[in-house]
């Protein structure tokens, strides 16, 4: 299926509904349809050949996400922008999908998400733990009424007990689910709504990757190994060599040349580290991510 297919679908389908709201600018499918048409024709005259990257470099807007699905259109498509990442993608492309129309902010600002959500009635948004967090302690929160709320998607880190204890109490109509995955690969495992109840808490399930969605298959290759992290570290010989970081479980041993071992096993021999360095910890960034920067500036 082509990623435009969603805008003819949305054209036939919902016609003169809204689609997008951006500030004061609202566009109807319709609009959306004919908009992307003619970008997409104006950058085949650009390049006939089909052959170049079109690289939107804007803030998040209805602007970026017409030109987004004209170069789809088109040809090839390298996004820099906030809309960049898989989940802004697949919001767009559900609420195209079906019917809803997507209010688009140009950068995350706490009042402003909260001031949208009680003025246009939002019921789903997309958020990151850190963004949920400078929502419901902002001092103004209990000034909005979020109670339209019914669906919360979160990822890019597990949530926090406290945090997660927090945003039920304050929010006890949205439904919270969290979307693990990659650009490259799409959402990989979802934890459920049913998965932040207290049962889901007491089990440290909110805490795991979750249920792996269709099509999906997850395995532990090795029970020894709690967490790891790769990098990459510079090497005289070849500019760059792969490093892993591993933390093992409490009571758990193993030789590096174990590990070299079972990489190989699974990995082709270029992408198997050539250092293992075991640890206690590894250092995670502010939204919980591992932090590659400290990890090489421990092992440069």
């Amino acid at each position: 299926m082509s990623i435009t297919q969603f805008i003819h679908r949305g054209k036939h389908m919902y016609g003169e509904r809204t689609a997008f709201v951006f500030g004061q600018r609202a566009t109807t499918f319709t609009e959306l349809y004919n908009r992307v048409a003619r970008t997409a024709s104006l950058l085949r005259e650009l390049d006939p050949s089909n052959n170049a990257f079109v690289g939107i470099l804007t803030a998040g807007s209805d602007h970026a996400i017409t030109t987004f699905f004209a170069s789809s259109w088109a040809g090839n498509t390298l996004m820099a922008l906030p809309l960049f990442h898989v989940s802004g993608i697949l919001m767009s492309n559900s609420a195209i999908m079906f019917g809803n129309t997507l209010h688009i902010l140009p950068a995350f600002d706490p009042v402003k998400v909260m001031q949208t959500v009680q003025e246009k009635q939002i019921a789903q948004a997309l958020l990151i733990p850190t963004m949920l967090q400078m929502v419901v302690n902002h001092p103004s929160f209990a000034d909005h009424d979020l109670s339209s709320l019914r669906y919360i998607r979160y990822g890019g880190s597990p949530i926090d007990q406290a945090l997660l204890m927090d945003v039920k109490g304050k929010l006890p109509g949205a439904d919270l689910m969290q979307v693990y995955g990659q650009t490259e690969c799409v959402p990989a495992t979802f934890l459920h709504h049913i998965d932040h109840g207290e049962a889901g808490v007491a089990s440290g399930r909110t805490r795991s990757a979750g249920t792996p969605c269709l099509g999906v298959e997850i395995v532990i290759r090795d029970e020894a190994v709690a967490q790891c992290a790769v990098v990459g570290l510079a090497d005289k010989k070849w500019g760059e060599k792969v490093h892993a970081e591993i933390v093992l479980k409490p009571g758990a041993s193993l030789m590096e040349s174990e590990l070299a071992d079972f990489c190989r096993d699974y990995l082709a021999g270029y992408k198997v580290p050539k250092s293992f360095q075991t640890v206690e910890t590894i250092p995670l960034t502010a939204v919980g991510k591992v932090d590659k920067v400290a990890i090489r500036k421990l092992r440069d």
